[in-house]
């Protein structure tokens, strides 16, 4: 990919449900070299 910036959503969700189901944009944010923003938004249980 050719990109400057990678800008990724997620949720906030609770500890338990994280480690449980992992969480993709920590795993992109590990293994990227780019530069990222993360944008987080509240989950409506």
């Amino acid at each position: 990919m050719d990109a400057d910036l990678l800008v990724l959503g997620t949720r906030r969700r609770s500890e338990e449900y994280r480690a449980l189901l992992g969480n993709v944009t920590d795993q992109v944010l590990r293994l990227t070299a780019r530069l990222a923003v993360v944008v987080k938004t509240d989950v409506d249980e």
